[in-house]
């Protein structure tokens, strides 16, 4: 049975912390595959959908991780073309192999708010990259989470928010996502 990490997100760009973060559970955990997993909408941004257009996510996504052994891309919720929820393509990708379903810190926060929530923790384990070590635990009024659930990596400081606003300002990028991502963001004219 493969271990697989389900990394989920809108992508709205790919960067560097989002790969970086993937790589370092991957190894750490000796995981066999990272799917990326594009959401068409997140039911938490309806009022705020992503800036790029799905397609674009999706090809930005393929030009990021083209070439790192074991990173697949999941095409399931951009196809479906409505509100992404994570338990819908858990339930159809279960049988792939043992799914580790990757969040940050900040998504840990909210995660009683997500659809099936209790269903989630069921199908797959949750992974959360935290920059502390002194994490032991995690509990909640909704679930409790151990000291297994915590990936200590080192986490590159960058946001797809701010990302978008210094392309906005024609300030420089490459050092925040592959080239290959903002050549095809500058040609596409995206967030510009």
């Amino acid at each position: 049975m493969k271990n697989i990490g389900f990394f989920g997100g809108s992508f709205d760009p790919i960067q560097f912390g989002h790969i970086n973060l993937a790589i370092q559970i991957k190894e750490i955990l000796k995981l066999d595959k990272i799917l990326f997993c594009p959401t068409n909408i997140s039911p938490f941004k309806t009022k705020n959908p992503p800036k790029a257009r799905a397609q674009d996510r999706l090809k930005m996504l393929k030009l990021a991780i083209e070439g790192l052994n074991g990173f697949e891309i999941c095409e399931i919720e951009i196809q479906r073309e409505d509100i992404s929820y994570t338990i819908d393509t858990l339930n159809e990708i279960k049988s792939m192999g043992n799914i580790r379903l990757i969040v940050t810190d900040d998504a840990l926060n909210s995660f009683h708010l997500w659809k099936e929530y209790k269903q989630i923790l069921k199908i797959a384990t949750l992974l959360v990259g935290v920059r502390l070590s002194d994490i032991n635990h995690f509990k909640s009024e909704n679930f409790t989470l151990s000291s297994k659930n915590f990936i200590k990596t080192k986490i590159f400081e960058i946001s797809s928010t701010a990302i978008r606003e210094r392309l906005k300002n024609k300030m420089y990028c490459y050092h925040l996502l592959p080239k290959e991502v903002l050549d095809y963001i500058y040609k596409r004219k995206i967030y510009l």
